[in-house]
């Protein structure tokens, strides 16, 4: 909860436990967005939000990093010197780009597949695959489950073969980040100006793409022709 109110998010964990249990209730598949980065990432803190999921009990995760693009508040709040991943083309929310100091990109990425495997193959949510909800409710979570283990093998696959970091302090800016504009006369040399020259805001996630646990109706079960709904960004 503090995380989440540190980004400015009114989605605190009593609220969205009750919203994954009304949409259980009408025969709604939950999705739940983590978003890795936005504290200090230890292997305690990994094991403490897998338990705190097992909690929530969503029907689906969806593991996502902070991803620092310089047009949103997150990447004009962080440092380049952090940024270990070069290539844009992995600035996708699935790859780690932000350096955490405690963890080697391998040991976090290990510590992200290991929470979505535990996840996703709990007894509770094995259970459902052939039990409770409608018939069309359990294909769709038996096809999320297939698709989510292909998933994670192409990750594995992709980060062991061909995914490469750049060491901390390699980057002296953001990718696509036009240059900072000359301090104003009488203006600090630590205060941070976005390229209009007005002073940047501190970080707020309100107009990143995710969020840190964000509820996701994603299927109403009984209709004909399934709708997707997004959650609001």
């Amino acid at each position: 909860d503090a995380t989440v109110h540190a980004v400015r998010k009114d989605n605190p964990y009593d609220v969205s436990k009750a919203a994954v249990d009304l949409l259980r209730g009408h025969d709604i598949i939950s999705l739940v967005n983590l978003i890795y980065g936005l504290e200090d990432e230890t292997p305690s803190a990994l094991l403490a939000k897998l338990r705190q999921f097992y909690r929530l009990d969503p029907d689906i995760l969806n593991a996502v990093y902070l991803t620092p693009h310089f047009w949103t508040a997150a990447g004009r709040a962080t440092d380049p010197a952090d940024v270990i991943q070069h290539d844009l083309s992995r600035w996708t929310y699935r790859n780690q780009i932000i350096a955490t100091p405690r963890l080697a990109p391998w040991q976090l990425f290990a510590g992200v597949k290991l929470t979505e495997a535990l996840f996703h193959l709990r007894p509770r949510a094995l259970v459902r695959l052939v039990r409770g909800g409608d018939a069309r409710r359990r294909q769709i979570l038996r096809s999320s489950l297939a698709v989510g283990a292909r998933v994670i093998v192409a990750e594995v696959a992709e980060f062991v073969l061909a995914t490469r970091f750049a060491p901390r302090g390699s980057l002296g800016r953001l990718p696509g980040a036009p240059p900072a504009p000359p301090l104003a006369v009488g203006a600090r040399s630590d205060e941070r100006r976005t390229p209009n020259g007005r002073r940047a805001e501190p970080f707020s996630a309100s107009d990143a793409t995710t969020s840190p646990l964000t509820i996701t109706p994603s299927v109403r079960t009984g209709e004909r022709t399934p709708a997707l709904v997004t959650s609001r960004r």
